[in-house]
């Protein structure tokens, strides 16, 4: 089979879909199938001309379009972009030959016009990368970003549609580990928001950075290593932080493997298997999470779990890492690559293939 994978010009945080598109193609080859790369819409176009892929793939915005035609719509070719990051921030495209992946269960919430057909699955893992060694550092590594709350603050302040934005605000850091884009579409559903895009932005923003800043700051007695760009200027002020800067994401294995814990602090997904959380859990960490259903549903006990609402990081002292590890090792080989690609090129067979 030959399958085009199309690069995005956005190289995601820290150089990351570079490093999935590279896995990709890696386990497709793997796999026996044919692939082809291609940058720019040039590239796509001389692909789906000389080679006539069956289908493309892609992760992030897609954005292979001529005038507002998707090129995917004239070339007959299908193709599936894997939707990494709330929809509301992604173009939607409603089309037979367009199928997004959504990492979220709850994604499709937010898509519209709903989408005719949609795989759910969260990024894979390159199966060379496991990592069990036992000599670790007692540590904590968090990989993100953490806005400056003052500024988000202030640009709350601004907006002509503070009130509003507050309203909702208020509302959710009430059921704070209920679930974001179930109450912002109720929210949207009973109230006129002018400008969705800000409102959207604003409160996003914001929440992020209150779940983020109230995990970290309660975190005393670890040492914490923080990886990605930190405005939060109050957090690397604490005597236990390690504040890395910016570290690109295929040296993330490597970080994660020198420490004892990592933690996933999501970024308002409440139904996701958000790809640190597998990246960690390949590299032989213990991994914190919050509690979403998928998370409870896919690895049981294998996680340590916090709410919001009262995390202590006296839940970090329990035991049983040893079993929570090889609890999780078994499950994670349904997570490689080449097993979840193999979902897509199924449903692209079962679409598409006439023969």
């Amino acid at each position: 089979m030959k399958i085009l994978l199309i690069e995005n010009a956005f190289l995601g945080a820290y150089g990351s879909f570079q490093k999935f598109l590279s896995e990709i193609e890696y386990a497709l080859k793997k796999l026996g199938h044919r692939v082809f790369r291609a940058q720019d819409i040039k590239e796509v176009v001389a692909v789906c001309e000389q080679h006539e892929p069956n289908f493309s793939l892609g992760i992030g915005k897609y954005k292979s379009l001529i005038g507002r035609q998707l090129i995917c719509d004239i070339y007959e070719i299908p193709h599936y972009q894997w939707i990494i990051d709330n929809p509301l921030k992604m173009p939607q495209y409603s089309s037979n030959n367009f199928t997004p992946i959504f990492i979220d269960r709850e994604f499709v919430e937010l898509y519209e016009p709903k989408p005719p057909n949609f795989l759910w699955s969260p990024l894979g893992i390159s199966d060379a990368e496991y990592n069990y060694d036992k000599i670790r550092e007692r540590g904590i590594v968090f990989a993100g970003q953490v806005k400056n709350l003052s500024s988000l603050q202030a640009e709350i302040q601004r907006s002509n549609q503070r009130k509003s934005i507050e309203r909702f605000l208020g509302d959710m850091l009430q059921h704070i580990d209920d679930s974001f884009i179930v109450r912002y579409k109720n929210f949207l559903q009973k109230n006129e928001i002018v400008d969705l895009e800000e409102f959207f932005r604003l409160t996003n923003s914001y929440l992020r950075c209150i779940k983020r800043l109230n995990v970290l700051k309660k975190i005393q007695k670890w040492s914490l290593i923080l990886a990605g760009n930190i405005a939060e200027k109050s957090l690397l002020r604490k005597p236990n932080v390690i504040h890395l800067g910016d570290v690109p994401y295929s040296n993330l294995n490597k970080l994660f493997s020198k420490y004892t814990h990592i933690l996933h602090i999501s970024p308002n997904f409440s139904a996701c298997i958000h790809d640190r959380i597998l990246r960690g859990l390949v590299s032989g960490c213990q991994v914190i999470a919050e509690e979403n259903s998928v998370l409870r549903e896919v690895f049981g006990d294998g996680l340590i779990y916090f709410r919001y609402k009262n995390f202590d990081e006296r839940l970090l002292e329990v035991g049983q890492g040893e079993k929570r590890l090889v609890t999780t090792a078994k499950i994670l080989k349904r997570f490689e690559w080449k097993n979840i690609l193999t979902v897509v090129i199924d449903d692209y067979r079962r679409r598409f293939d006439d023969g």
